[in-house]
């Protein structure tokens, strides 16, 4: 099964830039690196409302594809209809399994970030105002980060302090000492931005969830090392920390989204956590289908257009705009 799904993503990549956008009000810049580095898994797409004047409220988008597939490419649609709603959105890519571990993974997300705390003037983004968006499986890595920004115990659990995540770059980003560039990255993030809400498209953040199991992708994503073990269990929903402790969440999910258990589960334990949330539930139309993460494939739905209104909105009220 795992080599199916595999198989099936790697096809779907062919096409992964077949949602490329041409907004009329939004001015766009493909392929910028966010590390020193011209690999395609280290650049990144902004997208910007046109003739936008001065630092604006930024997006961090992070797109999905089970940790295995996918590209920033698949979200530019999703990210221009953000862009056009006032945000500056930068649309990343990030290495992928099963050639890199989800380690790296969580290092890439967190290096884009690190990047815009580090070279705010430069990108034009106001550093006070930034909301994290992950779709999928960027879901799972947004939330990731957010969690270890305010739990050290938990981002000691990732294992994310080595030198060799970024094997291949030559040095550590931003110049870093060697070894200590993740604690030096979210002590950064802390002091330099202010990271106000996320938002969540049908997120995969129950792995441990039986419907999800049985599709093999947690054998895609992590190995057989006792330290990808680990990170697999300290990923589980079940033992992630206290998630009162993150940013306000917008989120989304519909019945017809193959991943609506892991949504309805992650929503109970927000619920337990007594986490601000607000989760919009879409059920079956009658003329067309809402399957996973229909607000980027088809962002022509009415109720795509409901989700970037009503994310948008949320994102808004959290820093004072309505």
């Amino acid at each position: 099964m795992a080599s199916v799904v595999v198989g099936l993503w790697a096809f779907l990549d062919l096409f992964s830039n077949r949602h490329l956008g041409n907004h009329p009000q939004v001015e766009s810049e493909y392929d910028r690196a966010y590390l020193p580095s011209e690999r395609e898994y280290w650049l990144m797409d902004i997208h910007r409302p046109h003739n936008a004047v001065g630092p604006m409220p930024t997006i961090i988008a992070v797109h999905g594809g089970g940790l295995f597939g996918g590209d920033k490419g698949q979200d530019t649609a999703f990210c221009q209809q953000l862009a056009a709603r006032g945000f500056a959105v930068l649309n990343i890519n990030y290495r992928r399994t099963p050639r890199h571990s989800v380690r790296e993974s969580i290092a890439d997300v967190l290096a884009a970030i690190d990047c815009v705390a580090n070279f705010s003037a430069d990108l034009k983004v106001d550093p006070d105002r930034v909301f994290l968006v992950g779709e999928s499986a960027g879901a799972l890595l947004v939330c990731t980060i957010s969690l270890a920004l305010v739990d050290d115990n938990f981002r000691r659990s990732l294992e994310l302090d080595s030198v060799s995540l970024f094997e291949g770059l030559g040095s550590e980003p931003h110049g870093e000492g060697q070894g200590d560039w993740a604690p030096a990255a979210f002590d950064g993030i802390r002091s330099k931005l202010g990271i106000r809400a996320l938002g969540l498209v049908s997120p995969m953040l129950a792995i441990d969830e039986r419907s999800y199991r049985g599709f093999g992708v947690n054998a895609i994503n992590f190995g057989r090392a006792e330290s990808e073990k680990r990170l697999k269990d300290a990923l589980a929903l079940e033992n992630l920390p206290d998630l009162s402790q993150l940013p306000p969440i917008y989120g989304v999910s519909s019945r017809q989204d193959w991943l609506f258990k892991m949504s309805k589960a992650f929503v109970r334990r927000l619920q337990n956590d007594r986490a601000g949330h607000f989760f919009r539930f879409f059920g079956k139309p009658k003329t067309h289908r809402l399957d996973h993460i229909f607000s980027v494939f088809k962002p022509q739905y009415p109720q795509s257009q409901q989700v970037f209104d009503e994310m948008t909105a949320f994102f808004k009220k959290t820093e004072g705009r309505i």
